[in-house]
């Protein structure tokens, strides 16, 4: 059934058609699978998921459907299979979604719906709701609603975000050379075509790894730093002074408290 979003969209619909990136190496099968199945189940059809995988070493088994298009690249990382990806999109809009991570069936048709009644949008992100590595709910992650200038945290979950494939190939994509911070340094050249935003419920569901950095950090800090993003600076007070509390010899997490509070005087 077509829903009141995509009807919205009307004769525009041709310029709104998706070409989901979804990169893969070494994948677990079934954290793979519902990342899949969360694409092939969104409310908004329009849609190719391309499955750039990076050399992996395992085989990779695909539920058949029309919309997978499967390309196997050599081991390069990241930011140069997401380049190869934008090369290979056929549709105008590039999203972004993560082998580990799954999407709600209304992301893409809230973003692309969004993205039409903004053209003034260059990157379009969600809120997110964090999952332990089996899948276990923990919370809600706010984004900030605006963005006009990305500093060292970023402001988007690079899973969730929605951009133009000319804009992206007008900055020459990711930047290969770099180690950590490609999608911050990225989307910060993407902002010269337009506001970042993102919406603010939690339409991407992040899986938190073993291997990823914020994956070791206690879970006040996390939440204090999501808070901070959002510009809840009440909230990441709370969640700062409480992992202050825990272990007082935290010269990050003091830094932190001083920043939450010092935008919370200038709210």
């Amino acid at each position: 059934m077509e829903s009141p979003g995509i009807r919205a969209m009307g004769q525009n619909l041709e310029s709104h058609m998706v070409s989901v990136l979804l990169p893969v190496f070494d994948p677990d099968p079934r954290q793979l699978r519902q990342a899949i199945d969360s694409i092939l189940l969104q409310t908004f059809g329009e849609l190719e998921l391309l499955i750039l995988d990076d050399g992996s070493r395992v085989p990779i088994h695909l539920p058949s459907s029309s919309r997978i298009r499967y390309q196997r690249l050599p081991r390069k990382g990241l930011a140069a299979t997401l380049n190869a990806g934008i090369q290979l999109a056929k549709y105008p809009w590039i999203a972004r979604q993560d082998a580990d991570d799954w999407s709600h069936p209304r992301r893409l048709e809230r973003q692309l719906g969004f993205l039409w009644r903004h053209p003034d949008t260059a990157i379009l992100g969600t809120g997110a709701m964090l999952h332990q590595r089996d899948g276990k709910s923990l919370w809600e992650a706010p984004m900030p609603r605006r963005v006009t200038r990305i500093a060292n945290s970023s402001p988007f979950f690079h899973g969730s975000v929605v951009f133009r494939r000319q804009a992206a190939l007008a900055v020459a994509g990711y930047c290969e050379q770099m180690g950590a911070g490609q999608d911050r340094e990225f989307f910060s050249r993407l902002l010269q075509f337009g506001m970042g935003r993102n919406l603010h419920d939690a339409l991407y569901h992040y899986r938190f790894q073993p291997q990823s950095i914020t994956a070791t950090q206690r879970p006040d800090m996390i939440r204090a730093d999501h808070a901070l993003l959002a510009g809840d600076a009440r909230v990441a007070r709370r969640e700062y002074w409480r992992s202050i509390r825990s272990n007082p010899l935290q010269p990050v997490a003091w830094g932190k408290l001083g920043r939450a509070a010092l935008f919370g005087m200038t709210q």
